[in-house]
């Protein structure tokens, strides 16, 4: 076997690949018809050969050295070189073999050609051409996205995938970065396996938008959208629990958030609404281990108003109907004689469920007399009292109190029934 044949050999490229073929470009500075006159020669046979490394392709090709009449001379110091800084030959000179020829390798990136050069003691020249072929392909794809644990949000895990020539290429370190510096991939860099494969994970909060990876190795760079890959959190439409309160309904608002079929816990919702006198409390909640938060809103009688709630990206917005004031019922609760023609007399309030309806303003009158005071507001039993002195002269002892349009009359003990 020869020196030539025990160099180690790379894997030889396909036909198609043949834009690594040695075109030969002699600039032969001798004179070729002068005796003793050596050059170097790129023959182009056999092809060159490749080995895909992280930094490019190692490209191996024959180099070797003739005499003025074409006969190959061994034992010549061939210098290698190439026209294009950083990329050079290792080692930079060869020494031919019995055979006059002798194997040499350069590493060029993926995707550029460079002009190779043989130099001979004498200064004789020759040049081929080499080319690393294609750029190398980067490709992505999400593998797995799943919700974040105790947090809101999904850790997105991103493989890439790296080709050359239509084929997977191990070892190439593919550099895994964001946009946003709060947002970084783990591991940060990871070399590709034998199916050309490079794994990562980040961290997205819900509700993050424009967050771009950028993927880069062996020369190619490739930006992905991560915001795509998150499942978007959607919330429910309210449900409500209503209290009626004086004065208005004390509500109860609750929505659930979601992402896909899974609840999303932990996330912070804001509460608001289109008036300033409807006020949540608390105005932000974090969802529970089913995705529910909840908030208490007081809305007045007579006000209308939109509820919203956002997070995670999602938001919700519902109309709601101003609470209207019920209709509502006043009876007497009896009188009580204090002294001669002064009367303590009770009136109550009720709404249409028949509950006391407290905040009421009842007015009191009577045809003959007076009641200190006139008004009175009702308190939480919806009842309120007013004195009533009647004139000496009384000719009826009807007590009339009214609220909202609606009134009652009440007889007191020995006066005229009211009409």
């Amino acid at each position: 076997m020869s020196n030539l044949e025990a160099v180690p050999r790379a894997r030889a490229t396909a036909p198609l690949l043949a834009v690594l073929a040695a075109t030969l470009l002699c600039a032969c500075t001798a004179d070729s018809n002068e005796v003793g006159a050596v050059t170097p020669n790129w023959p182009g046979n056999p092809l060159p050969s490749l080995s895909y490394q992280p930094g490019g392709v190692a490209i191996s090709v024959v180099v070797e050295a003739d005499d003025a009449s074409g006969g190959l001379v061994d034992d010549v110091t061939l210098a290698l070189s190439t026209d294009t800084p950083g990329i050079t030959f290792d080692p930079a000179t060869v020494t031919t073999h019995a055979n006059g020829r002798a194997l040499v390798t350069v590493l060029v990136p993926y995707g550029e050609t460079v002009i190779a050069i043989a130099t001979s003691p004498d200064g004789s020249t020759a040049q081929t051409e080499l080319s690393a072929g294609p750029p190398l392909q980067l490709s992505a794809a999400p593998i797995a996205t799943e919700p974040g644990g105790e947090s809101p949000g999904q850790l997105v895990t991103v493989q890439a995938q790296a080709m050359f020539a239509g084929q997977p290429v191990p070892g190439i370190p593919i550099a895994f970065s964001t946009n946003v510096s709060a947002l970084s991939f783990s591991p940060a860099s990871a070399v590709t396996d034998a199916s050309g494969n490079a794994r990562a994970a980040v961290f997205l909060p819900y509700g993050s938008t424009d967050v771009v990876a950028t993927l880069s190795g062996g020369g190619a760079v490739l930006p992905v959208q991560l915001s795509e890959l998150l499942t978007p959190v959607q919330l429910a439409p309210f449900t409500y629990a209503r209290t009626a309160e004086p004065g208005g309904t004390l509500l109860q608002v609750t929505t659930q958030a979601m992402a896909g079929s899974a609840p999303v816990v932990g996330l912070s919702i804001a509460f608001a609404s289109s008036s300033s006198s409807v006020v949540f409390s608390p105005q932000t909640a974090l969802t529970d281990a089913a995705g529910f938060a909840t908030a208490q809103v007081f809305v007045p009688y007579g006000g209308a108003s939109w509820l919203s709630a956002t997070g995670g990206g999602a938001a919700i917005v519902q109309v709601l109907g101003a609470p209207e004031v019920p209709e509502p019922s006043i009876t007497f609760q009896g009188a009580q004689q204090l002294v001669g023609p002064e009367f303590q007399v009770y009136a109550c309030l009720h709404d249409a469920d028949h509950s006391p309806l407290a905040g009421g303003t009842i007015a009191f009158s009577l045809v003959s007399g007076t009641a200190a005071p006139a008004s009175v507001v009702s308190g939480s039993d919806g009842c309120a009292s007013t004195t009533v002195l009647l004139a000496a002269d009384a000719g009826t002892a009807a007590v009339t109190a009214s609220f909202d349009g609606v009134s009652t009359c009440f007889t007191l003990p020995g006066g005229s029934s009211c009409e």
